[in-house]
């Protein structure tokens, strides 16, 4: 299975779209989607990129244990010798900790790595003179 991301530029605003399939289909497709994409947006597409996700690493997996390990050491640490401080200081930090742990479990680290890149994808492409020179000397 390939994941892949799209990303388009359209008036200085960047989208993105990712699409998943088995390999040689999916970089068939690829040319659909531009060819779409120039149709509906009236041929405004300013660029055109598309990367292969090669890793995905759930961050859940590092944050759970790291954050767990801090609040349960958290009482081990004295912030401040005044305890009622040191108390409200302790709490603000786990709640904080418990929050941003919330937050980033269901967040993911991705790899990707560029297949290509196209700038004004949906204008006419200029047909280079030689390939007519190639292909009289085959």
């Amino acid at each position: 299975m390939v994941k892949l991301i799209i990303r388009y530029k359209v008036e200085g605003k960047t989208y993105s779209l990712r699409v998943e399939g088995e390999a040689p289909k999916i970089y068939e497709d690829l040319d659909g989607i531009l060819e779409t994409l120039c149709k509906k947006l009236n041929n405004g597409v300013d660029e055109y990129s598309v990367s292969e996700v090669t890793n995905m690493s759930p961050l859940g997996k590092i944050v759970l244990g790291v954050g767990a390990n801090l609040l349960l050491h958290l009482s081990d640490y004295k912030i401040s010798d005044d305890r009622v401080i040191d108390n409200i200081a302790k709490t603000v930090l786990a709640t904080s900790i418990g929050l941003t742990i919330g937050h980033i479990v269901d967040s993911v680290i991705e790899v990707e790595m560029e297949k290509f890149n196209i700038k004004s994808p949906c204008q006419p492409r200029k047909e280079n003179p030689l390939t007519s020179v190639i292909t009289e000397w085959k």
